[in-house]
């Protein structure tokens, strides 16, 4: 999408996880207009959290933009491949909210939702995960812009190693990248890119990068709505502060999903 709005800021929210009530206090503290300020979130409305029904339809109501996220893809899929009686199989209440209460509106509107948005006035993009800096914007991987965290998982994966945030060696060929999805890390600040997934749903933080000041605005969750997962897969300590929660011990990979030939899985950890 390129952009045509010429208001005097832009917001941009980190994943929100169907944490509403730490939306509107996170709006709050950035004294967000609407007649002033352009909104933008970072996609992950919804999953996890309590309220991602309502959320969406925040985003919808106010004529908002988001980018799409992985669990934004996630319930696309389901949505299109499972049976409405096996809604039980979906695990978390974010989803199967969605799944059970989502008219077509809605998912008419998640479908349309772009891959990233650029803001040529700022020299900025926001994508939900990573760009790949070594492919044209019209060439770059859906799956990468949804998915990645690491450099090893762009282009030129033979040449990195893992373990490196791919964001540490963007290079701001398209601009300063606004983005999230990696929770794990939590806050994140490059010379050209700034990751803004601070864990809302975890317990932690929910973040607003705002242009062009560059100005960070969090506020603190209410609750844990969700288990931490560690990076083999259990459940790590639901305490609040972090204390336990290594930055190196990222969330379970979706790792039971498969695209191919229409073979997929639902009951899996989405992250």
């Amino acid at each position: 999408i390129k952009d045509c709005n010429n208001k005097e800021r832009v917001i941009i929210v980190g994943d929100v996880h169907g944490c509403f009530d730490e939306l509107i206090m996170l709006l709050e503290q950035c004294n967000y207009n609407p007649e002033r300020d352009r909104l933008i979130s970072v996609g992950d409305l919804i999953g996890k959290g309590p309220y991602s029904v309502k959320v969406v339809n925040y985003w919808i109501d106010n004529n908002l933009e988001c980018v799409k996220g992985n669990h934004e893809v996630y319930s696309l899929d389901v949505h299109a491949n499972l049976p409405p009686d096996q809604a039980h199989v979906i695990t978390d209440q974010g989803h199967y909210a969605c799944f059970t209460e989502f008219t077509q509106k809605e998912w008419q509107w998640m479908d349309n939702l772009p891959y990233f948005i650029q803001l040529n006035q700022f020299n900025a993009m926001v994508v939900h995960a990573a760009v790949d800096q070594f492919k044209e914007l019209d060439k770059q991987d859906q799956f990468v812009m949804c998915n990645a965290r690491e450099e090893h998982q762009l282009g030129n994966s033979e040449k990195t190693q893992r373990g490196i945030p791919w964001a540490s060696k963007y290079d701001g060929r398209y601009g300063h990248v606004i983005f999230g999805h990696d929770a794990a890390r939590k806050l994140q600040q490059y010379e050209h890119a700034t990751g803004i997934d601070t864990g809302c749903c975890y317990g932690f933080k929910l973040t607003a990068f705002i242009l062009p000041s560059k100005e960070l605005v969090s506020v603190p969750t209410l609750r844990q709505y969700s288990p931490i997962i560690d990076k083999n897969g259990t459940n790590g300590k639901n305490e609040t502060n972090g204390k336990n929660n290594k930055q190196n011990n990222h969330v379970k990979e979706n790792n039971n999903r498969k695209d191919n030939n229409n073979n997929t899985t639902f009951g899996c950890v989405c992250v």
